[in-house]
């Protein structure tokens, strides 16, 4: 089985003190260096941290404000207080010899990174730790290689020559291997020109631009926050790693056209139902992407843009049709690139080779997860708080997600992200046993000792799915 901690909070508050508390339950429920705790000489990250080691610590930064002016930021991205009561165990395992610690993230394309960090106390942190322990080397990383900025009334995008990464093929041994050649040619990504994307994912190739520091690391500590998600439904653990990519447009987020029963194999998943709006909204999205990313013709983009909308309007107005671009239950696309690069984090070595069947892992993982408020309603990027106090902590994605997709309403047979990573049990690059299950460790006797077959519903957390997702969740 694998351990799942859940610390229950007194309060649902980013004070130091109640996150402190929350992260140190959390360990102490899975038992971590369980014969010191309590004593000066607790080291629960001892086990998985060894002095020297590059330690990737990769929070969700996915925007610096909220397109839901009521929401807050809270609820938005992983909170700096988080992060920096699990550095204090980080720098704990690495002392007194040292090592090098990296907190990271790719945001949306459109994030102001610098006004993120700056706002939301990690530039200040990562300052004074590097102050306070010069024998440990701090750093903090916006992994993008491209960026879009607001200018002049248009979005501009812009390369970052500083951005390091290795392209990891996987080919064969993609999720994405054997579908039909219609299928993978109308694979897309909202914002990204779409011949770049099938210039890496096609009959002959499925490939992804890593970031070198994921890569290089000893140790990945993904830091979530889970939160309702439009295109997958919920985003945590597994989720949370499409951040490692550093570009974009190597990532298939939906496929162009209708649903099918077949849609995980055949058909598409942008919408439910054919209608020829939606089909002149995906040939337009695909010349104002083109016209943006590519050309860098923006007027034309713009004017392309309110076509889209236009038509998204008639769409809704006269076929009721309320899915587009794959933001919705019937989405089979994201789930498969998901799985993809968790198989990436855990299998490629630092040249971005893939090691051999058999190999152990190529780096140490854990996850501490940020649901002191969480994210409901339309997330990922426009969501409401909801308070719900708890640190999770885990070592296995799949288990991991299981347990909080069920607390959050769940209905396990939708959550396709899930279920595709669990499949992955019988293949090349299993990313749990078939058998494995999480346990759930908790101070909350409603939840301790149960998987997440045995949540009680009156036990569930009170999550409001995105408008897409509402057949997939209980209500």
């Amino acid at each position: 089985m694998e351990k799942i901690a859940l610390a229950k909070m007194e309060k649902a508050t980013y004070e130091r003190s109640q996150v402190e508390s929350g992260v140190q339950e959390a360990f102490r429920l899975m038992g971590y260096d369980a014969e010191n705790f309590g004593t000066g000489g607790w080291n629960p990250l001892g086990g998985i941290i060894r002095a020297g080691d590059k330690v990737l610590i990769k929070p969700n930064l996915v925007m610096h404000s909220n397109g839901n002016s009521q929401g807050g930021l809270e609820c938005l991205f992983t909170q700096a207080s988080v992060v920096e009561a699990v550095l204090r165990y980080v720098v704990r395992a690495l002392l007194p010899d040292g090592g090098h610690v990296v907190i990271a993230d790719a945001p949306m394309q459109a994030c102001d990174f610098d006004k993120l960090v700056k706002d939301s106390g990690y530039l200040s942190m990562v300052e004074d730790f590097q102050q306070r322990f010069p024998q440990i080397q701090f750093e903090l990383k916006d992994l993008r290689g491209v960026k879009s900025v607001w200018k002049n009334g248009f979005y501009r995008y812009y390369d970052n020559p500083n951005a390091e990464q290795k392209v990891v093929r996987l080919d064969k041994d993609s999720e994405f291997a054997g579908l039909p050649p219609e299928r993978i040619d109308a694979m897309r990504i909202t914002c990204y020109d779409p011949d770049i994307l099938r210039s890496h994912h096609n009959i002959e190739r499925h490939e992804y631009a890593v970031a070198q520091d994921i890569l290089d690391a000893d140790v990945i500590i993904n830091m979530p926050k889970p939160k309702t998600h439009a295109k997958a439904g919920i985003t945590c653990a597994l989720k949370n790693l499409v951040g490692m990519s550093v570009r974009k447009e190597y990532l298939p987020h939906h496929t162009n056209g209708e649903y099918t029963e077949e849609s995980s194999t055949q058909g598409g998943d942008a919408y439910k139902s054919r209608t020829l709006f939606r089909r002149v909204e995906d040939f337009l999205l695909d010349w104002k992407n083109r016209c943006a990313q590519t050309y860098h013709w923006p007027h034309i983009a713009w004017l392309l843009q309110q076509c889209v909308r236009v038509d998204h309007f008639l769409a809704r107005f006269f076929c009721h049709e309320q899915f587009s671009e794959g933001s919705w239950y019937g989405n089979h696309t994201i789930s498969k690139t998901i799985a993809d690069l968790n198989k990436i984090a855990f299998y490629a070595d630092k040249d971005g080779n893939m090691l051999p069947v058999g190999h152990k892992k190529a780096r140490r993982y854990l996850i501490i997860a940020d649901m002191v408020i969480a994210g409901d309603g339309e997330g990922p990027l426009a969501p409401s708080p909801n308070s719900v106090g708890i640190i999770g902590v885990g070592e296995n994605p799949v288990a991991f997600d299981e347990v909080v997709a069920t607390l959050y309403g769940a209905k396990m047979e939708y959550m396709h992200t899930i279920n595709q990573a669990r499949s992955t049990s019988y293949g090349k690059y299993p990313l749990i046993r078939a058998e494995e299950e999480g346990q759930i460790l908790s101070n909350n006797d409603a939840w301790n000792g149960k998987n997440w077959r045995e949540i009680q519903p009156k036990d569930k957390l009170s999550i409001t799915p995105t408008k897409g997702w509402k057949k997939a969740f209980y209500s």
